[in-house]
C-alpha cells in the first residue's frame, strides 16, 4: 500500500474494511466525496516514475482524461475493464488489494457499491438493513467502529 493510501486510511472520514477490502469515503463539508482515487492514481504513478501520457498509454485511456481524473475534476471510471487497464498500468495484479482498493475507491466516488458486493446475493440482500440502521441509528464515530469491528470478526 502506498504512502497516499495509508494517509487516506488514517485521515478518512468513514472507513469500511473487510476481508482485506478497503473503501474510502471522505466527506467535505457541503456533503460531497472528496477525490480520493485520483491522489491514489498520482502517488502510484509518481512512485513508479510514469509520466502522465506513458501512464494513458499503457492504460489505453486518454490522457487529458487522466489528468481531469488526478486532479478531481472528472470521475474515476465506472467499468471493470477500463479499472483494470489502469490497474495493469500502475503494476497492480488485478486481483491484488491494491488493485481492489482502487475499483472499490472508483465505485465510491461514482456513488455505486461496488461489484463485489452487488455480485454475492447473500450480502446484496442484507445491504438494505445494514444501510437504515446506520442511516435512521446516526451511530457516533465510536459506534460505527464497533460495527465495522464486528462485520470483520463475522
Amino acid at each position: 500500500m502506498n504512502a497516499f493510501m495509508q494517509e487516506a486510511l488514517e485521515q478518512a472520514g468513514n472507513l469500511t474494511q473487510g476481508n482485506g477490502v478497503v473503501l474510502l469515503v471522505q466527506h467535505t463539508n457541503t456533503g460531497g466525496a472528496v477525490d480520493i482515487f485520483g491522489g491514489m492514481l498520482r502517488e502510484r504513478r509518481k512512485e513508479l516514475r510514469l509520466g502522465l501520457r506513458e501512464f494513458a498509454l499503457r492504460a489505453d485511456v486518454d490522457a487529458g482524461n487522466l489528468s481531469k481524473i488526478e486532479r478531481g475534476k472528472l470521475n474515476p471510471p465506472q467499468t471493470r475493464e477500463i479499472l483494470d487497464r489502469i490497474c495493469l498500468a500502475l503494476e497492480y495484479d488485478t486481483r491484488s488489494q491494491e488493485a481492489v482498493a482502487l475499483r472499490d475507491q472508483a465505485a465510491a466516488e461514482n456513488g455505486r457499491v461496488p461489484e463485489e458486493i452487488v455480485s454475492d446475493a447473500d450480502v446484496l440482500s442484507k445491504m438494505p438493513v445494514l444501510l437504515r440502521t446506520v442511516h435512521n441509528k446516526q451511530l457516533s464515530p465510536d459506534q460505527l467502529d464497533k460495527l465495522i469491528e464486528m462485520i470483520r470478526d463475522a
